[in-house]
């Protein structure tokens, strides 16, 4: 058996995975917002997204310069909904996860509400990807460290 070998074999080892994982970030996200015309129910997940005045009217309670959540529907009264908060985003794009307190959105503060639901194409399309990846990655890693056997000729060599 062969030794294994170091920076030269290992190489395209490195630029596999650096592809593999350019090609699967942007598709990692495996969920998709549809916009509610109707209220949530109870347990679906939604996106809300803040007016300015909700933004400062909240900002007491779910912090400075949010301008969208992400939450569990947890009810729903006349003028408002009560939310399990998942994670908050502020203007920059900053994510700030919660572990999903319990916080009342009142109707007038939200400009638009999405339910969140699991793309079933998309998530198939990651996990096809996943695999091919983990196949290519297996055989780079082989190949890189353990060397390449074949003689290409598909004869036995003389004795």
């Amino acid at each position: 058996m062969k030794q294994p070998t170091n920076t030269p074999r290992a190489r395209p080892l490195i630029r596999a995975t650096a592809l593999l994982l350019a090609l699967l970030l942007p598709a990692a996200g495996c969920y998709r917002s549809v916009p509610l015309n109707d209220g949530p129910e109870p347990g679906m997940r939604v996106v809300a997204a803040l007016s300015r005045e909700g933004t400062e009217r909240m900002a007491e309670r779910i912090g400075n310069d949010i301008v969208r959540v992400e939450a569990e529907a947890a009810g729903a009264q006349a003028d408002g909904w009560n939310l399990r908060l998942i994670r908050a985003w502020d203007r920059s794009g900053r994510e700030y996860p919660w572990a999903r307190e319990a916080v009342s959105f009142p109707r007038a503060y939200v400009t638009q509400l999405e339910q969140r639901e699991l793309d079933q194409r998309r998530s198939w399309r990651l996990a096809g990807a996943v695999t091919v990846g983990a196949v290519l990655l297996g055989r780079t890693f082989l190949k890189s460290f353990f060397g390449d056997d074949d003689t290409g000729n598909g004869t036995d060599p003389p004795q």
